[in-house]
């Protein structure tokens, strides 16, 4: 079978060379990128080339030459290799010098974080064919050099070599020195301490000459020691900003006096706009310098001249606002009136006949040149206008018109029901407006008692029991104009609620509950509910009550890790904990739950601060979020609860932190407490932060006797709230 074959090639090959149409495929015609060159220049028809990617690249191309031409039987594009991530350094950020991924020729440069410095040769690493080259960079932290002190500083914290972010205090030995230099000083990101390591001098406090002092106790001594005192007196004419003539002074600890020991020239700020002087002064005066002024109009002046005292300008006011003539319509003023009054000035005057209020008014003229007191004088109105019964007729009128009574024409009743009414003028308006109706209508709504009625239609109310009390019937209907009669029955009713130790109940008692009422227990703390906290009354039984038992709460500290970690803890159960760095002094210790309180020292800690105190319903975060051991913090409350003091940052000094804030509770506006004030139900209901208050709106039938609008206040979560009755 071989022969044949061969010379079957053979055959093929002669017809190709003697008649021309088989022809060579050349190298140069593969023009693929990223592949290595094939190993002939020509390659003749029918044959096949592979042709392999470059070191670096994956693919293959399996090609057929065919009449000249290549043709392609296997093409898999040559692409760059792909290297895994290149591995993250400790303390380090890398970042890629060109391109998205992670392929072949791909470098990436690795930059020590603040603080620290790259201890590899090589910062970069290239993804190979092989992977990546190099190893994955290392970086330390930065070191400060070790701290030498006298006998007279002590240093607390890490006094040999300092780590980056660390901070070493410093105090002095003896309390008779204070430092001279920096207390807290701190490694930096280049190695240095931020300061020189500071010296103990002596505390003194120094007492410099002045002219103004008239005698000094005791006398002669200029250098004062911490807690020595001196009792200075000034000259006639000076004082000190106590606006004191004598006074003692002490040293304190820091070297610097309690007070300022400067006696300075007593003087007087010149009026100032809202005194209504008129004449411009553009220095301060001294003691005893007296100038001429004048007042703005409508003022007077009080004096001739003004003069500077110990106590100020004088006379005080300077200028005295004055108050025109009032006009009161229907009035007339006691004695004789006088066109301009000065303030503290009173008047006198009394309606005329016939006008209101009746006793005599007295008003008074105040600093801000304005009446107190005005009344106006309002005609007096006692009888009613005169009345007119339609479909009806007024049969009995008292002599002073206080009263009717009146009936209805046939086929009309009055609007009361009854066959005959009475209207009464009270204050110039009658307490009802006549009304007759046709017989077949119902009029006025019937009393029930223990309840009320509400009107739905021209024929149907609705009965509306109080609390306790049920109706037979849901309304009542209108029948040949005769309301039908309702009646409101006592309801089952639940007793006062179960009681339950350690616990309260959120609603104020009641008398009596009815079925479908609810109330809600809350236990005290450190107590904690089992079950649920909201019962209902039931067909007058209280549903299964919850208990409060003593438990603890998981602990709020930070920078530890808990054995077991959940939310309560029971009675007697021991909780070990771990300090985690760099508060792990002490690497651990134990809690014991006693009567809903942990016992035991919570003693994760370091040698310079304990970690930032925890604060209820709020967090602290770091002046600078790169310390490893914060030594100043914030702090921010949760949404709607507010810090009771803000400062800018809380210090730990001494190994101990200042007393954090509080976060001040919100408080709640619910559907219930609009409904229990009589306002308005469609107002918007939610929570009001400490300090802030909203204004509600009453319901429309109250906005007379009680105003149009109330205020809800908050104050650490509990409610204030004006009722609209």
């Amino acid at each position: 079978m071989r022969v044949p074959v061969k010379l079957l090639g053979f055959v093929v090959w002669l017809l190709c060379l003697n008649f021309g149409q088989c022809r060579d495929c050349l190298r140069s015609d593969i023009i693929y990128e990223n592949v290595v060159p094939v190993s002939d220049a020509s390659y003749a028809d029918g044959k096949t080339a592979k042709v392999f990617c470059q070191i670096g690249f994956t693919g293959i191309y399996i090609l057929k030459c065919e009449n000249g031409k290549w043709s392609e039987r296997v093409g898999r594009t040559c692409k760059k290799k792909k290297c895994s991530h290149p591995g993250d350094a400790a303390n380090a950020d890398f970042k890629l010098l060109d391109g998205t991924e992670f392929v072949f020729g791909t470098t990436v440069v690795y930059t020590c974080k603040k603080g620290y410095e790259m201890t590899s040769r090589s910062n970069k690493r290239t993804c190979t064919s092989k992977g990546w080259d190099n190893s994955v960079p290392e970086c330390e932290a930065v070191k400060c050099p070790a701290i030498l002190t006298n006998r007279d500083v002590i240093a607390s914290g890490n006094t040999k070599e300092g780590n980056y972010g660390e901070v070493t205090h410093f105090e002095c030995a003896s309390y008779e020195k204070k430092i001279d230099g920096s207390r807290d000083i701190r490694c930096t990101e280049t190695g240095d301490w931020s300061a020189p390591v500071p010296n103990c001098i002596a505390v003194t406090c120094e007492l410099t000459s002045n002219v103004d002092v008239k005698r000094v106790v005791p006398e002669g001594k200029t250098i004062f020691r911490a807690g020595e005192r001196v009792t200075i007196t000034c000259t006639e004419k000076t004082w000190f900003k106590s606006k004191e003539t004598s006074r003692r002074f002490t040293c304190q600890d820091d070297g610097q006096w309690d007070y300022n020991p400067v006696c300075e020239v007593i003087t007087c700020d010149p009026p100032s706009r809202d005194q209504h002087v008129s004449t411009y002064f553009w220095r301060t005066w001294k003691l005893d310098e007296s100038k001429n002024y004048e007042c703005d109009s409508g003022y007077y002046k009080k004096a001739e001249v003004a003069t500077c005292t110990r106590d100020g300008l004088t006379p005080k006011p300077l200028c005295a606002g004055m108050c025109a003539r009032p006009d009161i319509p229907n009035a007339k003023i006691e004695g004789v009136p006088r066109q301009n009054y000065s303030t503290a000035s009173t008047l006198r005057y009394k309606c005329n006949p016939g006008f209101e209020p009746e006793e005599t008014v007295e008003i008074t003229c105040n600093p801000q040149a304005q009446w107190t007191g005005l009344q106006q004088c309002t005609a007096k109105r006692e009888d009613c206008h005169d009345l007119s019964v339609k479909n009806g007729f007024i049969y009995s009128q008292s002599l002073n018109k206080k009263e009717i009574l009146y009936s209805c024409n046939k086929g009309y009743k009055p609007f009361t029901g009854v066959w005959w009414s009475s209207v009464t003028c009270v204050k110039g308006s009658w307490s009802d407006v006549p009304l007759c109706i046709p017989e077949e209508e119902c009029g006025a709504l019937p009393s029930v008692q223990n309840g009320k009625l509400k009107l739905k239609d021209q024929e149907t109310a609705e009965v509306d029991c109080d609390p306790g009390f049920i109706s037979s019937t849901p309304s009542i209907k209108c029948n040949n104009g005769t309301w039908e009669t309702p009646t409101c029955n006592e309801g089952v009713k639940c007793a006062i609620p179960p009681y339950v130790g350690n616990s309260g109940i959120t609603s104020k008692p009641k008398a009596f509950y009815i079925h479908g009422s609810s109330v809600t227990y809350t236990c005290r703390s450190p107590f904690v509910m089992i079950g649920k906290s909201t019962v209902f009354c039931s067909n007058g039984k209280w549903e299964e009550t919850p208990t409060c038992e003593a438990r603890c709460l998981r602990p709020h500290e930070n920078y530890m890790i808990l054995a077991t970690d959940k939310d309560t803890y029971q009675d007697k159960e021991i909780l070990n904990y771990q300090c985690l760095k760099p508060y792990d002094k002490i690497p651990e210790g134990e809690w014991i739950c006693e009567n809903g309180k942990w016992t035991g020292d919570f003693v994760c800690t370091s040698d310079i601060c304990p970690p930032p105190p925890y604060i209820e319903n709020g967090s602290h975060f770091s002046r600078n979020p790169d310390d490893k051991m914060p030594t100043e913090v914030y702090y921010e409350c949760q949404a709607y609860y507010v810090l009771s003091e803000r400062k800018q940052y809380y210090r730990c000094e001494n190994g101990r932190w200042r007393t954090p804030p509080k976060c001040l509770k919100p408080c709640q506006i619910t559907q219930d407490i609009l409904e229990a004030h009589n306002m308005r139900p469609d107002q918007q209901t939610g929570y009001i932060k400490h300090n802030d208050y909203v204004d509600y709106y009453c319901q429309h039938r109250l906005i007379v006797r009680t105003g149009h609008h109330k205020k809800a206040t908050c104050s650490d979560g509990k409610l204030e709230i004006e009722s609209c009755v």
